[in-house]
């Protein structure tokens, strides 16, 4: 069992580039009593009334970064404006198995989506949180920071573990 490295990544692009992340890398890993796994397609509905995409997924689901050690997405509805021109902004809530692993993996999505990354998470149980930033492909910022008194000094020490 791991320990779980939870936090927020922020995702920054357009519309369309958002979407086809969503469409291609993130899938919903559904899981039943037995704990068998199957995966299928994220899909965010267009709400025109509202200019808002939502994404909904059942209580036995989650959604995941495909091709990812264990990267999870804990929000149940994501949710962002139909904007054609700026840039769209998501706040999502995230966990990893063991710590946010930049790889190849994150860097490579924000250079093929023209999207950008930037992550804070926390690990109670291992005493660290990590910052992380990616813009254009390129890692502008990957800190990996430790604390003589981890529950005092950190930002939230109660995430993850």
């Amino acid at each position: 069992m791991p320990n779980w490295c939870s936090g927020w990544m922020k995702i920054r692009g357009k519309k369309q580039d958002v979407l086809d992340f969503f469409k291609n890398e993130v899938a919903i890993w559904t899981y039943d009593k037995t704990y068998s796994l199957t995966t299928s397609e994220a899909v965010f509905e267009n709400d025109e009334y509202e200019y808002e995409y939502i994404l909904k997924q059942e209580k036995n689901q989650k959604l995941y970064l495909r091709n990812s050690r264990r990267f999870f997405f804990l929000d149940k509805e994501i949710t962002f404006y139909n904007n054609e021109q700026a840039n769209c902004y998501l706040n999502l809530e995230i966990q990893q198995a063991w710590h946010i692993d930049v790889g190849e993996l994150l860097t490579s999505h924000s250079k093929k989506y023209n999207i950008d990354f930037n992550i804070y998470a926390s690990e109670c149980g291992m005493a660290f949180e990590q910052y992380i930033t990616i813009v254009n492909g390129k890692v502008i910022r990957n800190d990996a920071i430790k604390y003589d008194d981890f529950g005092f000094e950190a930002i939230n020490p109660s995430l993850g573990g």
